[in-house]
């Protein structure tokens, strides 16, 4: 309390009750922490606990000293500081049991624990969990191919022919025919111009997000992986000509083919032979 009243207030509580506390260096303690709290001394504390209106007189049953309970004022300082329990009778209670159950989850069969810990089929105890791992974009290699067309509108120029992957079915891929074309046709366009030719749209939203996007790839290895992708596609679709070609010829009667059906013919039943006869270490 800051007050005077309020100190006064807290003396005429407190000094009572202190003079109950059993000890006497922790009552004197006691009497001067308040005497710090209300700046009064102790003389004036103890009149003030004097003439504090004493409790009602007991009954005649609590009056007689119970041999179950020991007279608390006759017990000496040392008794709350120096004694200490008995514990030589004391038994440490047994551990909980925990209970073993297999888990049905997996065919090979994994043990649990219940209780405190958790084991593992291998015997190691569970860790603290980890923190939930970040997604981390893989970008596609024609996603990394525009992007890189995007930045070096010049490597549309070292393309030989666009045909070679004009039929991909692929979003992407198309896309990046249509960029490889239009910048084969004006050279001189920039990132900008290309990206507002598809302004409004899916696609130039995507060409937006790419060129902003920032560079996970040295720029050395830039120019290689587009080319890598760009014999890929070519190749993914020659690979599906050749396929839909042998799927045409291959229910012709041998008098119907041309010389370059059955040349194909030829060829696929000669890899076809020829990996069929390769042992399983591929030697």
């Amino acid at each position: 309390p800051r007050s005077l009243e309020g100190k006064a207030h807290l003396v005429t509580l407190a000094a009572p009750l202190i003079d109950k506390i059993p000890g006497n260096n922790l009552r004197a303690l006691m009497r001067q922490r308040l005497s710090e709290i209300t700046g009064l001394s102790g003389e004036a504390l103890s009149q003030v606990a004097g003439s504090a209106p004493r409790s009602h007189a007991p009954s005649a049953s609590s009056q007689t000293p119970s041999s179950d309970y020991p007279d608390y004022g006759d017990i000496p300082d040392s008794a709350y500081y120096d004694s200490l329990p008995d514990v030589g009778s004391y038994e440490q209670p047994a551990p909980p049991r925990q209970h073993y159950e297999r888990s049905s989850e997996s065919g090979k069969g994994s043990w649990k624990k219940d209780g405190d810990g958790k084991w593992n089929k291998k015997g190691k105890g569970d860790f603290a969990p980890r923190a939930p791992r970040t997604a981390v974009s893989v970008e596609s290699p024609h996603l990394i191919a525009l992007r890189t067309l995007l930045h070096h509108p010049h490597l549309a120029q070292k393309v030989e022919d666009v045909s070679h992957f004009a039929d991909e079915d692929d979003t992407y891929a198309q896309l990046l025919v249509a960029l490889v074309g239009a910048l084969q046709k004006t050279p001189n366009l920039r990132s900008l111009q290309l990206i507002a030719r598809w302004h409004g749209t899916e696609q130039g939203r995507l060409l937006r997000a790419l060129a902003e996007k920032e560079w996970l790839i040295q720029g050395d290895n830039l120019e290689q992986q587009f080319f890598d992708t760009i014999t890929t596609l070519a190749n993914s679709q020659s690979q599906r000509r050749r396929e839909k070609a042998l799927r045409s010829i291959i229910h012709k009667s041998p008098s119907e083919l041309t010389d370059e059906e059955k040349t194909l013919l030829r060829e696929h039943y000669s890899l076809t032979s020829s990996q069929s006869s390769k042992p399983p270490t591929g030697a």
